[in-house]
């Protein structure tokens, strides 16, 4: 305790991370911490673009220089991938990449167009 006073000259840290409400979501994002940080940053990993929704719980970092971005969201939906698996999910619409290959749940689109699975025919 009396070195991490030492350390920091005495004043009081200030909020370094934290996990609030999403008051406004997108690309201009609003989180309720003590208060209602606006216009926050999203941070994601290269070639990962998404933006908060509202009402989603929210991890919050500030650097120091004073700047917030938001991390990412608290509490995962969906089921969780297995070892060595990615998911990317959504609601009921989930693509699972793993060592077996890649799953799509939900509808899937390509350029546009909705590829369908092959109707099996009854026989008969």
């Amino acid at each position: 305790m009396w070195l991490s006073e030492r350390a920091g000259g005495g004043a009081p840290a200030r909020l370094r991370a934290g996990v609030g409400t999403v008051t406004v979501g997108g690309e201009n994002a609003a989180v309720l911490l003590s208060g209602e940080a606006r216009g926050l940053g999203v941070a994601a990993p290269t070639g990962v673009h998404w933006v908060p929704g509202q009402a989603q719980q929210a991890l919050v970092i500030e650097t120091d220089d004073g700047e917030r971005y938001i991390l990412g969201v608290v509490g995962a939906e969906g089921e969780a991938p297995g070892d060595g698996e990615l998911r990317l999910s959504i609601g009921e619409t989930a693509v699972t990449v793993g060592a077996a290959g890649i799953y799509v749940t939900g509808r899937l689109f390509v350029n546009g167009t909705e590829l369908c699975p092959p109707v099996e025919q009854e026989e008969g």
